[in-house]
């Protein structure tokens, strides 16, 4: 249950904020002590390895994953490391797209319960995190300055399996502006998460309408820094601007 998402590292970065922040030149390398390698003689790289691999197992899934960035001189240094796996099952929260999560009470801090159909009425944010998880923690500042943006037209819920004991001496040490859920081992399983942190976006009648890991990353001045959420803001954005729907039941 304490897997964190890796794909915070991959995707986004690379492409959202690298064409006016990297330097000119870009190398990869696969090993940290490895040699630089031009795109071209990368991806050659990664094809021979991909073909060897699944001339013996076919389903094996490629997995690349960015490891380190590095500045130069005048280039930008791209560390991966390359390996194969199992095809992985989606995750079980992916069904949940277009419905309502189960509605079972959950445990909020500092005492009650609430159900997720007492936030009806507003979007609702969901944060699925847990107090040693790394990204959870990079992107609560984040979070924090969206939440202060949208302010009350939007509830913010943040669910943790942690228990008491870990949660309030964590939030006396780390700003996280949202409603906290607790003790949700159970919740979180029935969902099937598989990766931390996750983000939830439900819309005024608690539809999932919107899953998202956590908020991606960047590259600036050569290093991988935390994004400023875009992409988060516009879901919420779209969410407050759709007319309320009283027909709409969403399971």
């Amino acid at each position: 249950m304490k897997k964190v998402g890796i794909l915070l590292l991959m995707a986004h970065f690379l492409f959202a904020g690298c064409a006016r922040e990297t330097p000119r030149a870009v190398y990869y390398r696969t090993t940290a002590t490895g040699k630089a390698l031009t795109r071209v003689q990368y991806d050659s790289i990664k094809t021979r390895l991909t073909e060897s691999m699944r001339a013996a197992i076919p389903d094996l899934e490629f997995r690349e994953t960015l490891i380190d960035s590095t500045v130069a001189q005048d280039s930008i240094i791209l560390t991966y490391s390359l390996d194969f796996g199992e095809t992985p099952e989606p995750e079980k929260i992916r069904l949940y797209l277009g419905r309502q999560l189960p509605q079972v009470p959950l445990k909020v801090q500092p005492e009650g319960q609430l159900r997720l159909a007492d936030l009806r009425g507003k979007p609702v944010w969901l944060n699925f995190w847990f107090t040693t998880c790394k990204p959870c923690i990079e992107e609560m500042p984040v979070m924090n300055r969206i939440r202060s943006a949208f302010g009350d037209r939007v509830h913010y819920l943040a669910i943790t399996f942690d228990p008491y004991e870990k949660v309030v001496p964590f939030l006396q040490k780390h700003a996280f502006a949202f409603d906290h859920a607790i003790e949700a081992g159970s919740f979180i399983d029935s969902l099937g998460l598989q990766g931390f942190p996750k983000n939830l976006f439900l819309d005024r009648e608690g539809v999932v309408r919107h899953i998202a890991d956590g908020i991606p990353y960047v590259i600036k001045d050569g290093k991988l820094v935390m994004g400023e959420g875009e992409e988060f803001t516009g879901f919420l954005e779209a969410l407050l601007n759709e007319h309320q729907d009283p027909g709409h039941a969403g399971g």
